[in-house]
């Protein structure tokens, strides 16, 4: 596990190392056993297919060329935030959908949630989302079935369902253009849709955080409060506070706040 997760082997360490790894079934595999749970909850799972016809054609005529794809852009980590926010806003809603141990030994050796699992789950949106495979962009639009396969692979099918219907259902607002008129704010009814985009604004902003930026926040958290949501701005406020930039005054929207961030220690 050591090695899979941190590219240490024996007295080896390898930087930078990717793991992949190619198995069958456990029924026609040689040592003929399951993948035990914490190794499995370290892989994203690709199931291979092959239809009878498709290999009977490329068997005569030659295998194609495996096409790797388009290379992941430089900049693609910039949409970790994005992918953050939206599996934070399903944690709020959905708690129980985080961490579920398959009961049966078998299913544990597949893909189940767990927060590692989720955790690897983002890093794979974020990347898909930089080339192109999006998910909620557009109000109705399905997921691209990359971003399916590579959700399914960390958590299984079952919660990856669970959760791109979720996010698809959301329609979040653009954080930039609230954080640009916080007084356009209006928040959604249901407690989860009204955390989800509170969440995306401070995580706009902690992806660059300036003064100006961090109080126009504060801004959109006491819009927040005047919307009778005080409870839903708490943990953004407190997650604001924490990464307040330096030599920044703290604006007059931070008073709402100043008993909660008094009592968690950040002022």
């Amino acid at each position: 596990m050591r090695g899979v997760l941190d590219g240490v082997w024996g007295e080896t360490e390898i930087p930078n190392l990717a793991t992949v790894v190619a198995m069958n079934p456990a029924d026609i595999a040689e040592s003929g056993y399951e993948l035990s749970a914490p190794l499995s909850n370290r892989f994203c799972h690709l199931g291979w297919d092959m239809p009878v016809e498709w290999w009977n054609q490329q068997h005569i005529a030659g295998f194609p060329a495996p096409d790797a794809g388009s290379p992941l852009p430089a900049d693609w980590e910039q949409h970790a935030l994005w992918a953050r926010t939206l599996v934070a806003a399903f944690a709020n809603a959905r708690p129980d959908a985080i961490r579920k141990m398959p009961d049966e030994a078998a299913l544990r050796s597949k893909p189940f949630p767990s927060m590692r699992s989720w955790t690897q789950a983002e890093r794979l949106l974020a990347a898909c989302r930089a080339l192109g495979y999006g998910i909620g962009d557009t109000k109705g639009a399905l997921p691209h079935d990359v971003l399916v396969k590579c959700v399914e692979g960390c958590v299984g099918p079952g919660s990856a369902r669970e959760f791109l219907t979720y996010v698809g259902e959301l329609d979040l607002p653009d954080p930039e253009a609230v954080l640009a008129d916080p007084a356009s704010l209006k928040l959604p009814d249901r407690g989860d849709r009204a955390f989800a985009v509170l969440t995306a604004v401070v995580g706009a902003v902690l992806a660059n955080n300036t003064p100006k930026r961090w109080n126009a926040a504060w801004a959109v958290l006491a819009k927040a409060t005047s919307q009778g949501r005080p409870d839903v701005a708490a943990s953004s406020a407190r997650l604001l506070a924490q990464h307040r930039p330096a030599d920044t005054r703290l604006p007059k929207e931070v008073s709402a706040f100043v008993p909660l961030l008094k009592v968690a220690g950040l002022i």
